[in-house]
């Protein structure tokens, strides 16, 4: 038996833009000639540089363009519990994303700060010998203050599932993390490649989490690739499975992910990290971007063509 069709939704689609590279002018001009409104910001290395977030910050409220999501560039807390010092960093990274009017701010699940030469990460060792029940003190000592400075300047706090790390790929996990919480501006990014990656099917995480969905990252990915899931994983590891692909380039059941998104009334916009085609020759950057851009949102709008109209069949 056909069922009836769904109305059809369209979301407003962000993309990420790398704000840290000297080009980031050619990339916002980029995203208004192919007639989209709205960003996201990556590539953060200078959150603790009051002359780049003015370069920054200037060239974005030139180009008009809005900011629906910034990444965070550093860990939620120090591995050595410093309370205060894991907010004043926070806090720097929160004002920024306000300064944008981003609503929302990405934080990497369990994955703590680290020094300037490890670009801000704690190596993924730290997070393998601590553990989970140790991760979720610290990040928890952190939490009720940051979220609280967070909600004073409009901001949200959104945790991010991450791939292969066995630490952080359960999106169930950081479900419950957040539920236990208590926040109410601390919700869930789903990362779609991450989750895939994971064995996850995106759609059923998105229903999962409901109302605690508040941002995405969504790209295209092809699963784990013999991944497996017995080792321990590595940074190495994962380059060659988070392909940030292009919508419709991978395995990911599209239709359904948006048939849920509609479901929980998720409201948008989807934000894409990416897209790319990883191993490209074209060496002009901003131009593959674009191009990447132009047909990723191409095949999104088809997908959602595809989530109301394709019947279901009992």
């Amino acid at each position: 038996m056909i069922k009836a069709k769904r109305a059809l939704k369209r979301y407003n689609l962000a993309y990420y833009v790398p704000v840290g590279l000297p080009e980031l002018d050619e990339y916002l001009s980029a995203v208004k000639d192919l007639g989209l409104e709205t960003i996201g910001t990556d590539g953060f290395a200078g959150w603790n540089d009051p002359l780049e977030i003015k370069r920054i910050t200037d060239s974005i409220q030139r180009s008009g363009l809005k900011v629906a999501s910034c990444h965070a560039s550093i860990g939620l807390a120090w591995p050595d519990g410093d309370v205060q010092r894991s907010l004043a960093d926070n806090r720097k990274v929160i004002d920024y994303a306000a300064g944008l009017g981003s609503p929302s701010t990405v934080w990497h699940f369990r994955w703590l700060r680290g020094e300037a030469d490890d670009g801000g990460w704690a190596q993924y060792s730290v997070m393998d010998k601590l553990g989970p029940a140790k991760l979720d003190e610290l990040i928890s000592q952190v939490l009720p203050a940051t979220c609280e400075y967070a909600s004073k300047r409009g901001v949200g706090i959104n945790l991010e599932n991450l791939p292969l790390f066995s630490w952080a790929r359960s999106s169930m996990e950081i479900l419950q993390f957040i539920r236990d919480q208590r926040l109410e501006n601390l919700g869930f990014i789903l990362d779609s490649g991450h989750a895939w990656i994971n064995g996850e099917q995106p759609a059923d995480v998105i229903r999962s989490a409901g109302g605690l969905l508040r941002d995405t990252h969504f790209v295209d990915a092809i699963g784990a690739r013999g991944w497996d899931k017995n080792r321990v994983a590595e940074l190495k590891d994962v380059p060659a499975r988070d392909l940030h692909a292009i919508i419709g380039m991978g395995t990911i059941n599209w239709p359904e992910a948006i048939r849920a998104l509609w479901e929980i009334d998720f409201q948008g916009p989807i934000c894409f990290e990416g897209p790319g085609i990883k191993g490209h020759p074209e060496r002009d950057q901003v131009r593959h971007w674009a191009y990447c851009v132009d047909l990723n949102t191409r095949m999104w709008r088809a997908m959602e063509e595809a989530a109301a109209y394709w019947p279901d069949v009992d």
